[in-house]
């Protein structure tokens, strides 16, 4: 299924990062294309190589639960569990299930792992571009919440109904961060502390010369390459979010959630994001769906109601509201060491924008373009990288204006600004005026440049000349050989 995004929503898609400095002892990882995202790591360990065993355990772990759990692999174990009433399963799949069933019965049935039916019939409707009937899709739902499922401990054998189809993804990265953060621990005795983090869902456990982490939650407003505007702490413990944004359903002419109500079998159309603070990442991931079916005042109050829960949610709306300790996990703003050391010239409150389109390319041997966007002043020379979408040396050059002026001159910056490549949709980031030191530019003349290319496609290379001044301005062009229109606009 190819997946889009919303200008509107790529916003309050979330965004996690660690944002906290490592000690002289910790080592860091990061890998492209691990369960379709970004994976990184930190290892607080004695020495390189004890850190590097963490690192390949805890690889090797992800690997080998996503052929159980993925429902996206036809060979996975759960695909071929789905197709069968009665199957004898793995100690790892059947451990998830059982805490899917215990999810289930705790929120209500908030949260299901039963699903996997009514996720069919809306991507069937993707293809199709007709939405399914409320009516329809809250009998499938009933249906499949009052259907008798047996989970075997002895023998981990698991009975069904045909109409029952798991699927775990609102739970198994969770699960799998947990597995991997145990397998990492346990790779040496040199090995004291592990950060994981798979494409925002994150896991700390143990000790490291940093207590705490400090991660940072988009809240909607920002930019995707912009500073989250909250940042928590982190100690032995897992955070999760789950909001509208890049996996949204596209049916006709309409944009729903992807988050499907097991209570309804429709997309759930009150809340924009839920953020879990949780003892670990299974909960987290869990409570992170789940609340966003519930509402504001059930999940506040389930949250509320049990230790070591905290929450944050934003309705579709743009109001916020927080769990009991929420605040208490609160970096105070005075705690932020800011990054700019002077005031920035441009008038109060003006940035720039950028927004651009990654067409869908009607071809068989279709892959993401890798796009790079940076800003150099009149005479070329670089001033800050704001986007690279493919992390990996050889997707890198692929760009060549971009890699032979500077960023071969300058792999740090490759190293800063590297993310996945995205599907087609709609993209948005901003410019806070900032240089590649932190510092910010003065007036005057710059470039914005962005650059796409991709395998078996083409390449394009534009840029705009832009005065950033006292006068705000907009201006665009066209599609092109792999970008669809790309709108530049300077003001508040």
């Amino acid at each position: 299924m190819l997946l889009r995004v919303s200008r509107v929503l790529v916003a309050v898609a979330v965004g996690l990062a660690s944002v906290e400095a490592a000690g002289a002892d910790t080592y860091e990882f990061r890998e492209d294309r691990v369960l379709g995202t970004t994976f990184h790591m930190k290892v607080a360990a004695e020495n390189q190589s004890s850190a590097s065993l963490a690192k390949e355990a805890a690889l090797a772990r992800i690997r080998d639960l996503d052929a159980v759990l993925s429902t996206w692999r036809n060979d996975s174990e759960i695909a071929g569990m789905n197709d069968a009433t009665q199957s004898r399963v793995s100690e790892d799949l059947f451990n998830v299930l059982f805490l899917c069933e215990q999810f289930l019965e705790t929120s209500g049935n908030a949260f299901s792992c039963r699903v996997g039916t009514l996720m069919t019939a809306w991507r069937e409707a993707e293809q199709s571009g007709v939405a399914p009937l409320a009516i329809t899709m809250q009998g499938m739902a009933d249906a499949i919440a009052r259907a008798t499922v047996g989970l075997d401990a002895d023998t981990r054998i698991v009975q069904k109904p045909a109409n029952v189809k798991f699927d775990v993804n609102a739970v198994a990265k969770g699960w799998i961060i947990d597995a991997a953060v145990k397998d990492a621990l346990a790779a040496s005795p040199l090995v004291t502390g592990v950060m994981v983090n798979i494409g925002g869902d994150l896991r700390v456990a143990g000790d490291f010369s940093v207590r705490q982490f400090r991660v940072g939650v988009a809240t909607g407003a920002e930019g995707m390459n912009e500073t989250p505007a909250e940042i928590v702490r982190l100690v032995d413990a897992a955070i999760a979010s789950s909001g509208r944004g890049g996996r949204d359903l596209v049916v006709g002419e309409e944009l729903y959630s992807h988050i499907i109500s097991p209570r309804t079998g429709m997309p759930q159309d009150r809340m924009a994001q839920a953020t879990v603070v949780a003892p670990d990442g299974a909960t987290a991931d869990a409570l992170a769906t789940a609340f966003m079916v519930m509402g504001i005042g059930e999940a506040l109050e389930y949250a509320n109601t049990r230790d070591g829960i905290e929450t944050m949610l934003r309705t579709e709306g743009g109001a916020r509201f927080t769990s009991n300790g929420w605040a208490e996990l609160v970096v105070p703003p005075e705690d932020i060491e800011p990054t700019m050391q002077a005031d920035n010239p441009w008038p109060d409150g003006y940035r720039v924008t950028l927004d651009y389109t990654i067409p869908a390319q009607d071809t068989a041997s279709y892959e993401y373009p890798y796009v790079v966007i940076w800003v150099t002043d009149a005479e070329k020379n670089l001033v800050r990288g704001l986007q690279l979408l493919g992390d990996i040396p050889l997707w890198v050059e692929e760009n060549y204006v971009f890699w032979r002026r500077y960023g071969r001159k300058q792999p740090a910056i490759v190293d800063t600004i590297a993310e996945p490549t995205r599907p087609p949709g709609d993209y948005s980031l901003g410019w806070d005026g900032k240089d590649l030191t932190g510092n910010p530019v003065s007036k005057g003349s710059y470039i914005i440049h962005i650059e796409a290319s991709r395998e078996h496609g083409g390449h394009q290379y534009e840029s705009f000349e832009v005065n950033l001044g006292d006068r705000a301005f907009a201006e665009s062009i066209g599609p092109g050989n792999e970008l669809g229109t790309i709108e530049v606009g300077y003001g508040r």
